[in-house]
């Protein structure tokens, strides 16, 4: 069920309290896979050497065309990148989309997937940033880095259970952690599948890493209770790519509000009152479905 505004506030204030200690992107988000144990060679025979557990080699993200603050994306992806990748620790970003953009002052939500060496074996995970930056000068800096807490994994619906299993529908582990704990709305999960009959979906943000509220506003965003999807490629194709087709954005869109969705934002205006564009979401589409 969605989540009230007053457990949603409250669970704000931990993560303020401790969203610079973005330390915790060593922490796995998955249970360790342990290196198996080789079985006892034969007598007289040279016993079975397993191959060594390495990271994966690092690649650092970098922006694509059409960005409209490419600098300020720059900033809040360096700056996961310098504290995420270590000698056992390895961060690879998947997107980096606005959680808002009202200039000097910026939210970049940095999607990202992480592996961690340990003892056992080498640990999966990810997380999804809320990472703050304001321009100084010609220079935009970070101000402070907001990690996703998804909860812990409950029995799926049967309509979570189904977004899990689609194979057109691709989650990076903060979202399926969202997916996972319970705590996007059905109205979401049922339309992402009737989406995805027509559509392969990327899907940015779902309910953990965003901002509580419309950037800079006092407005509750519909993330945070479990009511939107942010998606950030259609097809293969990046949203924010010139490449990609206005139509095939557009005719998302447009399915999304005949599958109920009430607020959708995008690149593009279209015409009635469930639609929305402005910069922030220059980069990805936003489905927002009624509370």
């Amino acid at each position: 069920m969605p989540l009230s505004r007053r457990a949603i506030l409250g669970a704000t204030a931990g993560v303020i309290a401790s969203g610079c200690a973005i330390a915790d992107e060593s922490a796995p988000a998955t249970t360790p896979t342990a290196t198996s144990t080789p079985s006892p060679a034969p007598s007289g025979s040279a016993s079975a050497i397993e191959p060594p557990v390495v990271l994966p080699r690092r690649v650092d993200w970098v922006h694509g065309p059409n960005e409209l603050v490419p600098e300020a994306k720059a900033a809040a992806v360096a700056e996961v990148e310098r504290i995420g990748n270590g000698p056992r620790t390895r961060v690879r970003v998947i997107y980096a989309q606005y959680g808002g953009l009202v200039e000097p002052d910026a939210s970049v939500l940095v999607v990202s997937k992480n592996w961690r060496l340990t003892d056992n074996g080498l640990a999966t995970g990810g997380r999804t940033y809320d990472v703050r930056v304001v321009r100084r000068g010609n220079r935009w800096q970070v101000t402070d880095v907001f990690p996703s807490q998804p909860g812990p994994a409950t029995n799926p619906s049967s309509a979570a259970q189904a977004v899990l299993d689609d194979p057109r529908i691709q989650l990076p582990p903060a979202a399926r952690g969202d997916v996972l704990a319970g705590t996007v709305d059905d109205s979401v999960l049922v339309a992402m599948t009737q989406l995805a009959e027509t559509w392969r979906i990327g899907v940015s943000i779902l309910v953990s890493g965003h901002p509580i509220n419309v950037f800079a506003t006092d407005r509750l965003s519909d993330h945070p209770l479990g009511n939107a999807v942010d998606v950030w490629k259609l097809n293969g194709q990046a949203i924010v790519d010139p490449r990609t087709p206005n139509r095939l954005t557009t005719s998302f869109m447009d399915a999304a509000v005949g599958f109920g969705g009430d607020n959708v934002g995008g690149p593009v205006q279209l015409t009635g009152e469930q639609y929305f564009s402005d910069r922030t979401h220059h980069d990805h589409v936003h489905l927002g479905f009624p509370r």
